[in-house]
């Protein structure tokens, strides 16, 4: 059997030919995708935590730019007007403001 660290989809196997002539097979990791936004599904270039943006690596600027004006909105009017998959986002946005 082999070995549960190599037992995934996360890992390909690679062919190595050594000097003597000798074939082994090492694994190397596949690569992981890329970052998506939550809402969208549109691919976002991904810096990790961008100068403390809000949401940096989880929505996209249109997205974001949404959720804030959703969050300005909801400051005056109330949350009601706010889609329900907008929502966890604009609550954290207006404890930010």
């Amino acid at each position: 059997m082999v070995v549960r660290s190599k037992r995934t989809s996360a890992v390909r196997k690679v062919a190595k030919r050594l000097a003597k002539g000798v074939k082994i097979q090492r694994t190397r990791r596949k690569a992981k995708g890329k970052y998506r936004c939550a809402l969208c599904g549109r691919t976002i270039k991904h810096e990790g935590k961008m100068h403390g943006r809000l949401f940096a690596g989880q929505l996209c600027h249109r997205c974001l730019d949404r959720v804030l004006r959703y969050a300005v909105r909801a400051k005056s009017e109330g949350i009601d007007n706010v889609p329900i998959s907008l929502r966890p986002y604009v609550e954290v946005a207006m404890k930010r403001f």
